[in-house]
């Protein structure tokens, strides 16, 4: 297919001649004496805490968002397992109402949990 000189102008000013910046080159494999320089495991968690440390408002979000989905979950799975015990009574099935209400009572605290860690850590 030919193009005229005008699209071909303006269709080949528009691709970027330096990739660089949005397609870098590959890193060469790391050579067996480059080993040796690689941190310890502390030395890259300490580091990684360093670059990816979480600002405050987003720690604040994070364990309201665990806390109110935990509370949530709480709240409203207790209040359908009320509504639906007659049906679940009656229903004879291997999960009673005490084994269900532990399911949501712990999946509860384990969102709150993943709150409280979500502050902390």
């Amino acid at each position: 297919m030919q193009l005229s000189g005008e699209l071909r102008a303006s269709t080949s000013s528009a691709i970027p001649q330096d990739t660089s910046a949005w397609c870098p080159s590959p890193q060469p494999a790391m050579a067996i004496e480059d080993a040796a320089a690689a941190p310890t495991f502390k030395e890259a968690l300490k580091q990684d805490k360093a670059q990816y440390d979480d600002c405050t408002p987003c720690r604040v979000i994070g364990t309201g968002a665990f806390v109110g989905l935990g509370a949530y979950t709480y709240v409203s799975g207790h209040a359908q397992l009320k509504a639906q015990e007659a049906v679940i009574r009656r229903s004879k099935s291997m999960f009673g109402m005490k084994s269900r209400r532990a399911a949501i009572t712990g999946t509860a605290a384990g969102l709150v949990g993943l709150g409280v860690y979500r502050w902390f850590a």
